[in-house]
């Protein structure tokens, strides 16, 4: 039990009849506007086993898509937690805690992130991450959030700056990304470059060092906002 009542782990098809039976009376409640669904945008598909009603995992994912469709039209509009994934990407208006930190393999090394998920879906999904959650926290945490154009999520200088700076680029295409520098350490990838389809480009700097670019020096966990004339 947690403050938001009762939870429990179902199976697509009961989460599809209690979705269809308990989200018109929410809407009556409170609304519409959007509804926050959590993890079945990102989560594992998963087969059921109850003779009651089997599913297989591609199944799953088809319930899933009829409840997020659902959800949608019910409320007005949806957010997934994770990008969201691929199966459902067209179906949702915002993607919670997108993961944009290098991961260190320790049989491989270390290595860093693309944004393939920004890559195809930034103009089409608003999406944010949480400092910490990402990998990053502090002024690092904000040049990586400028980087690849995720919402701000705090109220304070950093995230006026992202509001005001970068508010058409929030919802154009991302046509370009390059690692301009790297350190070979995954807590400091180096400096990197994301273009939008706006004219905005960021360049950050999440060394340890400055980085020089185009006569511009960009101090250590710091950030470029540059806008096409």
């Amino acid at each position: 039990m947690g403050r938001g009542g009762r939870a429990r782990l179902l199976c697509g098809k009961c989460a599809l009849r209690y979705a269809k039976r308990d989200l018109p009376k929410i809407a009556e409640m409170v609304g519409k506007g959007g509804i926050y669904i959590d993890v079945i945008g990102g989560t594992i598909p998963r087969a059921c086993y109850d003779p009651r009603h089997p599913m297989s995992r591609p199944e799953d994912l088809a319930c899933r898509r009829e409840l997020m469709q659902f959800a949608a039209e019910t409320m007005g509009s949806l957010a997934t937690e994770y990008a969201p994934s691929d199966f459902c990407a067209d179906l949702c208006d915002l993607g919670a805690f997108a993961r944009i930190a290098p991961n260190p393999a320790p049989l491989l090394g270390a290595f860093f992130p693309y944004p393939l998920w920004q890559l195809v879906y930034h103009d089409s999904v608003l999406n944010y991450t949480a400092e910490e959650f990402c990998g990053y926290n502090g002024p690092r945490y904000l040049a990586m959030q400028a980087l690849y154009n995720l919402l701000p999520t705090q109220f304070d200088a950093g995230s006026r700056r992202l509001s005001f700076e970068l508010r058409s680029a929030f919802t154009s295409e991302l046509v370009d990304f390059r690692w301009l520098a790297e350190t070979g350490v995954p807590a400091a990838p180096g400096a990197a470059l994301a273009r939008y389809a706006d004219g905005t480009t960021v360049v950050a700097n999440a060394a340890e060092s400055p980085f020089a670019f185009e006569g511009r020096n960009i101090e250590p966990d710091s950030f470029l906002i540059l806008k096409e004339k």
